[in-house]
């Protein structure tokens, strides 16, 4: 198995940095680039925190069923990104927007998964396009 020198490991990290800020200079804000893990260990733990209390009598279950979505949108409004290990995603709240991006299903696909993924039963989850 080959390893990975320094440099590599910089220029990848350097590429981060660099779809960060042109992210932000569209407009967009959002949680600052981790190394490796990005916002995964952030959104575990608020998740396990949500769980972990006791449920409100109402119907706003949001910051129970994606607290940490409703943190990132929260803090950064209503145009946010996260980092899902070293890969940006867009957090996408504008109704118009949505319906644009789910109609053009051949323009926006889903991210590439692990090969094991592709093992088990996870129907729309791991579709792209008319299937």
């Amino acid at each position: 198995m080959g390893s990975v020198d320094s440099g590599e490991l910089a220029l990848a990290e350097a590429k981060k940095l660099k779809l960060e800020r042109l992210l932000r200079q569209q407009g967009l804000q959002g949680t600052p680039y981790t190394f490796l893990t990005g916002d995964s260990t952030k959104m575990f733990k608020m998740r396990k925190q949500a769980i972990s209390k006791p449920m409100n009598f109402s119907h706003d279950i949001i910051p129970r069923a994606s607290s940490f979505f409703n943190h990132i949108v929260n803090q950064y409004g209503k145009k946010p990104f996260m980092w899902i290990g070293a890969s940006p995603r867009i957090i996408i709240t504008n109704p118009v927007l949505l319906k644009d991006v789910m109609n053009k299903i051949y323009d926006f696909t889903k991210p590439d998964q692990n090969p094991l993924v592709k093992l088990l039963p996870t129907g729309v989850a791991k579709d792209n396009g008319d299937q």
